[in-house]
């Protein structure tokens, strides 16, 4: 279930940088449709935690690394979850507001697109292993 979550989070920057390139009528709804990633996000490091025992963190590696020993990997362990699910159940709330408090704004899905990429790089940072990566 690891897996799964890195995969989202790698999801997360490839629609944050998509966002721009959505069709025109689908930017009234842009921010229920983005809000979906950071919803199962929430729920898959809440499940994470849940199920994580104590002492034991999860490591996830890629097997290609930038140099001899160090890795692109990701590590969940107990504070890494919570503040993972603190990042991303904000996010989810902060993209439902700003869907019915931007109706009217014209550059939406710049912002959506801003938000959901800060939202992926705040994940990224909480999730990272090792400085590099960082």
């Amino acid at each position: 279930m690891g897996d799964l979550l890195s995969i989202l989070i790698g999801l997360i920057f490839i629609l944050g940088v998509s966002i721009p390139f959505f069709p025109k009528e689908s930017h009234k709804y842009l921010g229920l449709i983005v809000s979906v990633f950071p919803l199962f996000v929430f729920f898959l490091t809440v499940s994470l935690l849940l199920d994580l025992q104590s002492g034991t963190p999860i490591l996830i590696d890629s097997g290609w690394g930038f140099f001899h020993g160090i890795e692109f990997s990701f590590r969940m362990d107990g504070l890494s979850l919570i503040f993972g699910a603190l990042v991303s159940g904000i996010g989810f709330l902060v993209m439902l507001y700003a869907n019915y408090y931007m109706a009217k704004y014209d550059r939406k899905a710049h912002f959506f697109s801003y938000l959901t990429l800060f939202m992926g790089a705040m994940l990224g940072i909480v999730f990272s292993d090792n400085l590099m990566v960082l």
